[in-house]
């Protein structure tokens, strides 16, 4: 974690080749990590690269799309039909799995834990297993 923390520093800072050099080799491959590295090659200029990696971040798990509208190294890519193609796409998929964990809801527990363990991503998954839980106890 120390690494991504350190990459978010010189991102900042403006020093878009060092974040992009620690965040690269960190070791770290969650989505949040993918989305920081977007960021510092979309700052540097590198199309290409912040789309490829922007799109490992939403198949990681990414879904913040506050924090993606408001963050200012994605202003170069805007523009581009691609980025704005993805941004839909994934909202879309997005909505799509908060629909399918509030039908889950109203399953028996044995039908919430397989659903959760094999059709969600892991975060949703343990969401969906820690609201399971709360319930039962009740």
């Amino acid at each position: 974690m120390a690494d991504l923390g350190l990459g978010q520093v010189y991102l900042a800072q403006g020093d878009y080749e060092q974040a992009v050099a620690i965040l690269t080799k960190s070791a770290l491959s969650a989505a949040i990590n993918y989305f920081y590295l977007s960021e510092a090659y979309a700052a540097r200029g590198d199309k290409e690269k912040a789309l490829a990696t922007l799109q490992k971040a939403f198949e990681a798990g990414f879904q913040d799309f506050a924090v993606l509208d408001a963050s200012p190294y994605f202003s170069s890519l805007r523009a581009d039909p691609r980025f704005r193609q993805m941004i839909e796409r994934n909202r879309k998929l997005g909505a799509e799995r908060c629909r399918q964990c509030d039908s889950m809801m109203s399953l028996p527990m044995e039908r919430k834990i397989l659903l959760a363990r094999f059709s969600q991503p892991v975060s949703q998954s343990i969401t969906v297993i820690t609201n399971f839980t709360a319930d039962r106890k009740k």
